[in-house]
Parts: structure tokens; sequence; C-alpha cells
């Protein structure tokens, strides 16, 4: 298993592996290692990305149920 470095973190944070990226954060800040506020923050901002892409896929397949129901209520 590959040593946890900030580097690694940094790498599958901007790849989008969240959950490991997290727990590595995790393993790192209990290892002790210091100044971890960048890839704190880094980790922040993508996961508030992901979150918002999620909330903009969830509507935008609400709004396709929507137009297909009109559509077929229209069209009988």
């Amino acid at each position: 298993m590959m040593r946890t470095t900030p580097t690694l973190v940094r790498l599958h944070i901007r790849q989008g592996y969240l959950a490991s990226a997290r727990r590595m954060l995790d393993e790192l800040t209990q290892g002790g290692a210091g100044d971890l506020e960048e890839l704190e923050s880094l980790y922040e901002r993508a996961l508030r990305r992901a979150r918002v892409e999620a909330m903009r896929a969830a509507l935008s397949e609400a709004l396709a149920r929507v137009r297909r129901a009109r559509r077929c209520r229209c069209e009988s």
C-alpha cells in the first residue's frame, strides 16, 4: 500500500476520489502532519463542486420527467 502524502491526497482530490481523499486527510491529521489547511480547503471546494453538479443532474433529470409527462398529457 502507498504511503499517504499530501501530494497523493491532492491527486485524489483533483481526480474526484473524494472519499479516499477524506480518509487520507484524516490519516495525515492523526499522524500529526502539519499545515493541511490548503488541502482541507481544496477538498472542501471539490466537495462543494461535486454537490452542485449532483444537484444540477438531479434537477435536469426531474425537468426531463416533467416535460415527458406534459408531452404525454398533451398528446392524449
